[in-house]
């Protein structure tokens, strides 16, 4: 999971959207490469906000840092202005193909 995001970050890969998942335990976010993550956040910065904002303008994982013991990941999301800056806590999973957490719902 690191790896894929560093590559995000590093490829400054923008977010095409965010989707709640319906049982409200996480958050899939989709970046317009079409990798698509599940995010279980545990300190909410704005996840609601970086989705509106999205869909307006390029937004991009900006930074990763691990938080050890916990496997979790602090995410930065930013924009090229730095109108949006965003930062949460959360556990990442890859969103399996097929999945319906994976589709608009």
């Amino acid at each position: 999971m690191t790896a894929v995001l560093r590559r995000l970050s590093a490829d400054h890969a923008p977010l095409s959207g965010v989707i709640p998942v319906a049982r409200g335990t996480g958050t899939v976010a989709v970046f317009i490469d079409g990798t698509q993550l599940l995010l279980g956040i545990g300190c909410d910065g704005g996840m609601e906000h970086l989705g509106q904002a999205a869909s307006r303008f390029p937004v991009w994982l900006a930074d990763v840092q691990p938080c050890f013991g916990r496997r979790r990941f602090w995410l930065l999301f930013t924009s090229a202005d730095r109108a949006v800056a965003v930062t949460v806590l959360a556990s990442v999973a890859p969103v399996p193909p097929g999945s319906p957490e994976g589709r608009p719902g």
